[in-house]
């Protein structure tokens, strides 16, 4: 059986902040970045572990692998762009846990147009530390993460606002963080929106249903049996992810794709990541969806965030059954904001900047930059 791991979109988001933020410019003599907000200090100290990140080469261009405290614990972040003045664009990754460092391969185009951060967020990946605990791992927690992180990036790099980039539980947080600090976001990308946990899980159901009569299937027809609305078993919902995933629901063109999501470390290069931090990300895995299961098992956007205040932009592949994409539709259809439109991918399930990365870079830059979005 191959590894399930259930992901969720984050929705990001980014806000006006009632505390003015000072960058103190002796930090960054001594090679570190320093951003005060009244009472909390964001601190980030480039890397010095013998992980780093290939440099950009040619004048102008930023290249850092650095870590920093951020609600008390270290966390870790790349800085990836061609030029240093390019407009801001923060990634949040999926999971939880699914770091997306590891596939930073994928995003050289976005790195050519924009200063891409990427973030291994709280016990995640290279963040992931034995002495959190399952009480410091809240949905709003990573969202003040996220916030004090997106506040110091603004502050660091002189600008006003920041695109945000969510991929799955990394979606979530984005639009929590949206609704929160409205005024620091330029524009939000939700990919593999998730919207309401009870709604995707039934929705997945009736395709790994409808797919195994389709197919004749009779393994998936017994192991399905008895599995009704809502899935509160923990075994039951593992099993109908083991389902979507064989269907092809969670990663559409199997074969490399598929290999790179499940064993990054035995399909890529990753100078970023140490032995230690393939292991860290492996546990972080499992430690964040074991802390965090319950509050997404009660996830409900419908209820929680029925407007934001800036343009959003849902990226869904049309064979996305991992987070179905009717769920991210029927959300997109009630939410109200200033802009708002639906980008598909044909060739993907839930990871369409990996399995379409030509059409996702192509469809990031006509959104956000073609369109007037940029702000330097």
């Amino acid at each position: 059986m191959p590894l399930i791991i259930v992901l969720t979109l984050v929705w990001s988001a980014c806000g006006p902040s009632k505390d003015r933020l000072v960058e103190d410019e002796a930090s960054q003599s001594s090679g570190r970045e320093e951003v005060r907000a009244s009472s909390q200090s964001v601190v980030f100290n480039r890397s010095d572990e013998g992980a780093a990140t290939p440099p950009w080469h040619g004048e102008g261009g930023i290249a850092s692998l650095e870590w920093g405290e951020i609600g008390g614990h270290r966390q870790w972040i790349t800085i990836r762009g061609e030029d240093s003045r390019a407009p801001l664009l923060l990634w949040l990754h999926g999971g939880p846990g699914l770091t997306e460092i590891p596939f930073l391969a994928a995003q050289r185009e976005l790195e050519r147009h924009f200063v891409v951060v990427n973030w291994d967020q709280r016990g995640a990946g290279k963040s992931y530390g034995e002495k959190l605990s399952c009480e410091e791992m809240t949905i709003d927690g990573f969202v003040s993460d996220a916030g004090a992180l997106a506040r110091y990036l603004l502050a660091r790099f002189r600008r006003e606002h920041l695109f945000i980039v969510g991929h799955s539980w990394g979606a979530i947080v984005g639009m929590l963080l949206v609704q929160r600090y409205p005024d620091l976001c330029k524009a939000f990308i939700g990919m593999g929106q998730p919207v309401c946990t009870s709604m995707e899980d039934g929705l997945a159901l009736d395709f790994v249903r409808d797919t195994a009569v389709y197919l004749r299937n009779e393994e998936a027809i017994q192991d399905l049996k008895g599995q009704s609305r809502p899935l509160t078993d923990r075994a039951q919902r593992a099993v109908l992810r083991r389902w979507v995933v064989d269907f092809g629901g969670m990663i559409w063109q199997k074969g490399e794709v598929l290999d790179w999501v499940f064993q990054p470390e035995a399909h890529s290069t990753v100078p970023e990541y140490t032995p230690r931090d393939w292991e860290k990300r492996r546990l972080g895995l499992g430690f964040s969806w074991k802390c965090l299961e319950r509050e997404l098992n009660e996830l409900d956007l419908f209820v929680r965030i029925p407007k934001v205040g800036v343009p959003v932009f849902f990226f869904l592949g049309v064979h996305d059954h991992q987070v179905p994409f009717e769920a991210s539709v029927r959300y997109f259809d009630v939410l109200e904001a200033p802009v708002k439109e639906i980008v598909w991918f044909h060739h993907s399930a839930h990871f369409p900047h990996l399995e379409e990365p030509a059409r996702f870079a192509a469809m990031v830059l006509e959104k956000l930059l073609d369109r007037g979005e940029a702000s330097r």
